[in-house]
């Protein structure tokens, strides 16, 4: 099983800076996660004050990919299999 590190960014522009160099940006509330280079960095936007919050996310909403649930399989067959019989 391969493991990633994900890296907590505290400043919201220094989070900026690296979400606009990147395709898509996952919302999983309630954080913003972005790959950047094989490297995982997310902001907790619960910790950011609501007006920045918009500012984000109207600044980004192209980009981001709002996420509802996450699930983990081994493999394609295994979520095949899963999601089919569901």
């Amino acid at each position: 099983m391969t493991y990633r590190d994900y890296l907590k960014v505290e400043d919201i522009d220094d989070f900026l800076k690296i979400a606009e160099k990147c395709d898509v940006i996952l919302r999983i509330d309630p954080f913003l996660i972005v790959n950047f280079y094989g490297t995982m960095f997310y902001i907790d936007l619960g910790e950011i004050e609501e007006d920045m919050v918009k500012r984000v996310i109207s600044g980004l909403k192209a980009k981001i990919v709002n996420i509802r649930e996450t699930k983990s399989y081994k493999s394609v067959s295994e979520f095949y299999l899963k999601e089919t019989q569901a």
